[in-house]
């Protein structure tokens, strides 16, 4: 067996079970650190049993290297019991050393002494050089064992610390993780801030409006304000588990959710004096989707529409649609302030809003909703003019 041979032998009895710790500690999510280092010690038992019963060395000393690897882990690891075991089995197995029980109590006392873990590999990486110059000087070992005795010491010694440093890497990967939910549950917090603020903007201004000594406020009113509420019910819902939106389909007559959008808000733009329109080329026009998901997104852009009217002159917000290759497009028109290119190219983002109290999710989340309909959202706008949001969605296919 040529050297080369021998050596990669070697290295795979003891990498491959710290490979299968690695890959366990990747792939295992929510680990405990008991949990952890049992499956650790259980790998680096595994690796000293493989090179004892399978390995081959030219001397007893690069036997020695494989030992004080396993042990420095132990130690490495906060695992004492499990070191002093392998470094009284490695005395016994050398047949009781004295050099390097000697060895093993330096390794104790520089453990004891010395917390960082980075000092302590580098004091006992120099400890070997001392080790290996008595052992040169005592027991007169042959200059190519020397050299295979440093080469074997390096290498050891890079393994320990491309282990460290992926344990490292692997903490960073979790703590990332984390921070994702974190953020997404963030993000789902304030999504539900931002949809239920809609119809509960809504129900304020029909009792703003509410006359309790009309009777027809009270036909007219009451069962939009209970509708609104059904929706907020429905939002907390949806979100309570701050997972992505989930919609319900069945078969849906646009130009129906275009006039119960027409119904409901009608009397709120007569109030802020917006003329309001709605046409639809189609008397039935048919999709497949969430008639409430697609109430909501069309409620927040036409809620953005209002907030983008400029009160000093006459303003309106337009709704029409059109057919096209087997689809519906819904057009939103307004002539507000506009958007600025700037704002534009950010539309999307989370969190970006020019809103003194926005939350930077609403046009985000109508995107989603779309999107869950096999549609898209798609805004135009030029600043001082006004904006249009285009829906796009497929119509049903009998």
């Amino acid at each position: 067996m040529t050297n080369f041979v021998m050596l990669f032998m070697n290295f795979t009895w003891v990498l491959f079970p710290i490979m299968i710790y690695l890959i366990y500690e990747v792939y295992t999510e929510n680990v405990n650190k008991k949990k952890s280092d049992l499956v650790l010690s259980f790998c680096l038992l595994s690796s000293l049993y493989l090179i004892l019963r399978f390995g081959t060395f030219d001397n007893k000393y690069l036997f020695v290297i494989v030992f004080d690897f396993v042990i420095l882990l132990f130690y490495i690891k906060n695992n004492i019991f499990l070191a002093l075991c392998i470094s009284i089995f490695a005395v016994l197995y050398f047949s009781f050393s004295f050099i390097l029980l000697l060895k093993y109590i330096i390794y104790l006392c520089l453990f004891i002494l010395l917390k960082d873990r980075k000092y302590y590999i580098l004091s006992t990486f120099i400890l070997n050089f001392f080790w290996l110059f008595i052992l040169f000087f005592i027991e007169g070992i042959y200059l190519e064992n020397i050299l295979q005795y440093i080469f074997y010491c390096f290498s050891i010694y890079f393994v320990i610390i491309i282990l460290i440093k992926a344990e490292k890497i692997i903490e960073i990967n979790i703590s990332y993780k984390e921070l994702m939910k974190e953020n997404q549950l963030r993000e789902s917090l304030f999504k539900i801030s931002h949809e239920i603020k809609n119809p509960i903007a809504v129900c304020k201004g029909y009792l703003d409006m509410f006359d309790t000594n009309n009777m027809s406020h009270f036909e007219r009113y009451i069962p939009i304000i209970k509708s609104e509420i059904d929706k907020t019910l429905n939002l907390l819902q949806d979100f309570s588990a701050c997972k992505k939106v989930k919609i319900e389909c069945d078969i849906i007559d646009i130009s129906f959710l275009l006039e119960d959008i027409m119904n409901n808000f009608k009397l709120m733009f007569d109030n802020r004096n917006i003329d309001f329109s709605i046409e639809s080329i189609d008397d039935e026009i048919f999709i497949n989707g969430d008639y409430n998901r697609l109430n909501q997104v069309l409620l927040n852009i036409i809620k953005n529409s209002i907030e983008a009217i400029d009160i000093n002159k006459k303003s309106y917000i337009k709704i029409y649609t059109e057919l096209f290759d087997k689809k519906v497009k819904i057009y939103i028109e307004d002539n507000g302030v506009g958007i600025s290119s700037h704002n534009m190219s950010r539309i999307s983002e989370p969190f970006y809003t020019t809103k003194q109290n926005g939350t930077g999710l609403g046009v985000l989340l109508s995107m989603e909703i779309i999107a869950a309909h096999n549609g898209s959202l798609d805004y135009e706008s030029e600043e001082g003019v006004g904006t249009t949001a285009i829906i796009t969605l497929p119509l049903y296919d009998y």
